[in-house]
């Protein structure tokens, strides 16, 4: 065996090293390697990923880890030892000493603690940062030798080694072969591996600080030096060490790793035994629970039911799963008996009727043609996966009743891995740099917010961070670091639904870690842990199911005995719900595109529902024009046999689901239903050594039943190519399940309905806003929070959806907490004052109350919201004078004065500044009439092609530039009913001055469909005007909306001195802007106001119209 490297890091050393598995083995094996190996810090995160990756490309792999200790000598530093395993009991017991460091309680992890657990082990102590070498270079020979002494008590001779580095000095390194000469040890050549290239020595220094926080501050000049601790090609590291005199080191290498024989045994998930009742078998024990059940079921003396029930305990027993059907079943009947909801199904485990005689699924495999082969196949020995969905804050509860059932050592997390994403890197690496926060803020902006958008993708789509990496050769080079670091996993975190089972501790299959809420956490990922025997379990926390227990139980307030899963899958108003496309909030059918397709389809029963759900995705996208044709029978289609009728016909001849190739391929072709489901994943993964041989099984089978050859290849070629574009019926109807179940509930209960669905967005203005504007088109009033009324949340009180405090931005939850704990405990509050007296030492501050009255909160105290503003500051006096005196705060209680309510527009500002959203009113609503008057369009009646006038609030405005340089913009346009996009393109937007955010505007132009939504091609864009009853008006030119203080100053003068009945409108030279002015800028109509708004602005700038 030639020379290999024995102390090796990857990227799973996190933030230490910037080596990718699959790069460390393709270089390796480039460069003249027959071993490899990987000895990363503490954990063995990679080992099987690399121990696979080896195997494939034929090196032989040698398996350690480099473990850090606390001294045992009293030195104040952790020191490294690296261990490699000889064979499996070694390797075994690697996963034994990493579990036990990352797990560790104590304050110092040492020597000792591992000293029963080194058998089958190669100790080598490290040229570098070992505790033996730092007592050497401290003078401290003595404790060096004790401390090698009981090394070798420990480990023995054979397998303790002293590594060399040709980094040491001379000196060192005669010291240490002369030591290892007198103790009768072996010395191993041990260069420190941690980067695949000289160059990237400089990207692994960044890696390091971006983990300890450290500022490089000559970048460019630290990047010019060579690294030396790289993966050199084989024939170099043997150069070296000879030409160091140390060839006899290369002798002991070669005999150590010969005797290295490990492999790791991959074997299938061994399942925790199931305790059952007088110790029953566990599939005895299946068999009666589902047999109970099925004899309480309406089909108990159905033979189709019987018989198919005894197949799947047939092949669950043959395959010896029930202890795995018996495991899930109960955590379910956990989750029922503590009134969890859990999902209807996910993904195959549907086709499965002891699934839904368990109650782990909730559809009926045989009413909905599901397939049990498609979940559990006789002829592909893999483990049934079964992932249970719950209501998303009750995760942690299931995740304790499994941890606490079979105990500690043998349930765990997962882990999965965070890496350095673009922004992330951009980011990280910035820092580094020493950029100041604001400047990594900007630089990170350069970056398109997209989903798993690359630096390379962004430097191509974004001229901006081209420019700012032209600037500079430090902004080049810190981009190229950044994407030389991109993708490295930078810190470990918890997988958001896995869980493994094992019969035995966890540590005798993985390595493991602390983990979240008391558990322990696998080492290995997701991708590995069934490899090595464990048993993984999802538990998917699911918002929507959370959103469907919290209006389930509002329901049972208002009726006990209501069942959700009793009611009517084909119930008429709710498809109606389907067929208008009138579906936010329901799970899967909320996005613009599939409202469209629900819309084109209109589905009149609960199988169509399924369909389209099955349907909107990449691919079997295409047949949905034809689907729906073929639906209003717009498009002949036949079928040549009755077989391919009953199959395909509930899809109009289309192939729509996997479990129709399976059906037509045993149905026809004589397959079974196993090898019908072999065949679907070779065409799904285009697996065609299988397709062809199915070709021939298929063919020989059908022609054997009787079909011609001609529509045998047609029907096979057919199914060959719409496989791949098949969705998982199981999945698909389990699904639409729960979203029928949703839209029942928004048909038959909108008003629980909108609560939980607006508790589950708090803190998300877009939606809150459409849930808004959606219930006022039904006529269900929101009302601001209250007082005296509102909880923490939204909450449904009396026909009407009150919002809660928690909608009430930066209102403290410690304030809202003692705030109902009052008025529960004291009653209601009476008035301002009151609020004030029983809340002064609870929290409450000006910025507070300030919130609390224009946010509507205080309405209920009979005052307008601008009397209460004015009476606040006087109020706070009061308070500040009178101390903790009640009697005399009472006296310096000062009057409210009674005056007009602000206008609605600075009332909307307020509401959507601390709401999120308007209350009051929509900003458009002020000019209902002349929308009316006009027949303008309303957001939700554009159609595509339509030219259309309309009135609409700007919420938003994003600007860019054309390929010629040219500014245009997309704004985010609302009204009462709606939401939409308004495209204003260079030719319009250049004259448009008056488009600004937060401003009501007419628009004039084009609906086109785009994205499978409707935006606006605006033609023109103009302030809205309306039309005057008054009997007269006063028209004043003024030249702008941002005038100086002194002009603004006498113009206000004038309307409070002269305040009266007549109207007046603002005309801004500038824009041509009109601005209708509220009620307390009215001016009368006598000369002198005439004279003095002629001294202001010019006699040719007013004009009294009479009417």
């Amino acid at each position: 065996m030639a020379f290999v490297p024995l102390q090796v890091l990857s990227s799973y050393s996190l933030l230490s090293s910037p080596i990718k598995i699959d790069d460390l083995i393709a270089t390796a094996k480039n460069r003249g390697y027959q071993a490899m190996t990987l000895t990363d810090h503490n954990t063995m995160y990679g080992t099987v990923e690399f121990y696979q990756a080896c195997i494939k490309n034929n090196l032989k792999p040698i398996v350690g880890l480099t473990l850090w200790l606390d001294s045992t000598t009293g030195i104040d530093n952790q020191f490294a030892l690296v261990l490699i395993a000889k064979s499996v009991k070694g390797y075994r017991n690697l996963m034994q000493i990493s579990s036990a460091k990352m797990t560790s309680s104590t304050p110092k992890f040492v020597f000792d603690d591992i000293k029963d657990l080194l058998d089958d082990l190669i100790m080598i102590v490290p040229a570098q940062r070992s505790e033996m070498i730092e007592l050497l270079e401290r003078g401290l020979s003595g404790d060096a030798t004790e401390l090698l002494e009981n090394y070798r008590q420990v480990v023995g001779d054979e397998d303790l080694y002293l590594g060399i580095n040709l980094k040491q000095t001379n000196i060192m390194r005669q010291t240490l072969m002369q030591i290892a000469e007198k103790h009768s040890l072996g010395c191993l050549p041990l260069p420190s591996v941690e980067y695949l290239n000289s160059e990237d020595h400089f990207a692994t220094q960044v890696l390091k600080d971006i983990a300890s926080g450290e500022v490089i501050k000559h970048p460019e000049i630290l990047a010019k030096d060579q690294g030396n601790n790289w993966l050199k090609p084989r024939d170099v590291f043997e150069k070296e060490y000879r030409d160091a005199g140390l060839s006899e080191l290369l002798d002991q290498l070669d005999a150590l790793t010969s005797q290295i024989e490990l492999k790791i045994p991959f074997v299938q998930p061994k399942l925790p035994k199931f305790p059952t009742p007088a110790n029953q078998s566990a599939i005895q024990y299946l068999k009666e629970l589902c047999f109970q059940q099925l004899e309480k079921s309406k089909n108990a003396q159905n033979l189709q039911y019987q018989q198919r029930l005894d197949r799947e305990l047939n092949v669950i027993e043959s395959m010896g799963f029930a202890d795995y059907f018996l495991i899930v079943h109960d955590v379910v009947q956990f989750a029922h008996q503590n009134h969890i909801l859990t999902g209807p199904g996910r993904g195959s485990a549907a086709g499965s009727l002891v699934a839904y005689l368990l109650r782990i699924t909730s559809v009926d495999p045989i009413e909905y043609g599901l397939l049990f082969e498609r979940f559990l196949n006789p002829e592909r020995a893999q483990m049934p996966d079964i992932d249970l969905d719950i209501p998303d804050d009750k995760r942690e509860l299931m995740l304790k009743y499994v941890h606490d059932k079979y105990g500690h050592q043998h349930v765990g997390q997962i882990i999965t891995f965070g890496t350095l994403a673009a922004k992330q890197a951009i980011r990280d690496v910035a820092r580094v740099f020493g950029e100041m926060p604001n400047k990594i803020n900007q630089i990170s902006a350069l970056i398109p917010s997209e989903l798993n958008i690359t630096l390379e993708r962004a430097l191509e789509n974004s001229s901006k961070l081209q420019e700012f990496i032209r600037t500079s050769e430090k902004n080049r080079f810190m981009f190229e670091t950044a994407r030389r670091l991109e993708g490295l996993p930078r810190h470990y975190s918890t997988h958001a639904a896995g869980i493994v089972l094992s019969e035995n501790n966890l540590t005798e299959t993985t390595p493991v870690q602390d983990g979240n809420e008391g558990m322990l956490m696998s080492q290995y990922s997701k991708n590995y842990v069934e490899r090595v025997g464990l048993l993984k379990m999802d538990f998917l926390g699911l918002r929507n199911l959370s959103l469907m227990a919290n209006i389930l139980d509002q329901v049972h307030q208002l009726k006990p005995d209501f069942d959700i899963e009793n009611i009517n899958l084909n119930d008429t108003k709710t498809l109606e719900l389907f067929q208008r496309g009138d579906t936010s909030g329901i799970f899967q059918f909320e996005s613009a595109g599939i409202r469209n397709v629900l819309r084109k389809v209109k589905p009149d029963r609960f199988g169509l529902v399924v369909a389209v759900n099955a349907l909107y995705r990449p691919g079997p996208m295409e047949n949905i024009d034809r689907f729906v044709k073929r639906k209003e029978h717009r498009e002949h289609y036949s079928f040549p046999n009755d077989v391919l009728s009953e199959i395909l016909g509930e899809t109009f001849g289309i192939l729509v689901y996997q479990e129709q190739v399976m059906e037509v391929a045993s149905a026809m072709g004589g397959l079974s239903l196993g090898q019908a489901d072999l065949l679907r994943r070779a065409m799904s993964k285009k697996k065609h050594d299988v397709i062809e041989q199915m070709r021939t099984n298929f063919i020989d089978g059908a022609l054997q039943k009787g079909y011609n050859a001609k529509l045998t290849q047609q029907v096979y070629s057919y199914i060959e190519n719409f496989a791949n574009y098949g969705f998982n019926k199981s999945h698909a109807v389990a699904y639409s399940k729960l979203a029928f179940q949703l839209a029942y509930l928004k048909t038959y209960f909108p008003g629980p309905f909108y609560t939980a669905l607006l508790n589950s967005v708090i803190g998300g203005e877009a939606k809150t806003k459409e849930y808004i504007q959606e219930l006022n088109r039904l006529g269900i009033k929101v009302k601001a929070p209250d007082i005296n009324l509102s909880q923490l949340q939204y909450a449904f009180y009396q026909q009407q959806i009150i919002m809660g405090f928690l909608s009430i931005k930066g209102l403290r939850r410690d304030f809202i907490r003692n705030l109902i704990e009052e008025r529960q405990s004291n009653g209601e509050f009476k008035s301002v004052d009151s609020l004030l007296r029983r809340m002064r030492d609870k929290g409450i501050t000006e910025e507070i109350i300030e919130k609390l009255i224009f946010s509507g909160t205080l309405d209920s105290f009979g005052y307008n919201r601008a009397e209460l503003g004015d009476f606040l500051p006087e109020l706070l006096k009061g308070i500040a004078f009178s101390g903790q005196n009640v009697d005399l705060f009472e006296k310096l209680m000062p009057t409210i004065k009674h005056r007009p309510d602000m206008d609605l527009d600075e009332k909307l500002d307020w509401e959507e500044e601390l709401l999120g959203t308007y209350i009051s009113a929509h900003p458009v609503e002020r000019y209902a009439n002349l929308i009316e008057q006009n027949g303008f369009k309303k957001i939700d009646e554009f159609s595509d092609e339509a030219q259309v006038t309309t009135i609409v609030y700007i919420r938003s405005i994003r600007t860019i530039r054309t390929k010629k340089g040219e500014s245009m913009a997309f704004a985010n346009i609302t009204d009462p009913t709606g939401e939409s996009e308004a495209v204003i393109f260079p030719r319009i937007y250049q004259h448009a001055k008056i488009l600004r955010n937060k401003r009501v505007l007419q628009l004039r132009g084009k609906v086109e469909k785009r994205n499978d939504g409707l935006q606006l091609i605006v033609n023109e864009i103009t302030a809205p005007q309306t039309k005057q009853v008054q009997a007269a008006i006063w028209k004043l030119e003024v030249p702008s909306r941002n005038n100086s203080s002194e002009f603004q100053t006498k113009l206000f003068d004038i309307f409070r001195k002269y305040h009266g009945k007549v109207p007046v409108i603002l005309v801004y030279e500038d824009t041509n802007e009109h601005n209708e002015l509220s009620e307390k800028f009215y001016l009368n109509d006598s000369s002198e106001v005439k004279e003095q708004l002629a001294e202001l602005l010019g006699s040719q700038h007013i004009s009294l119209i009479k009417k």
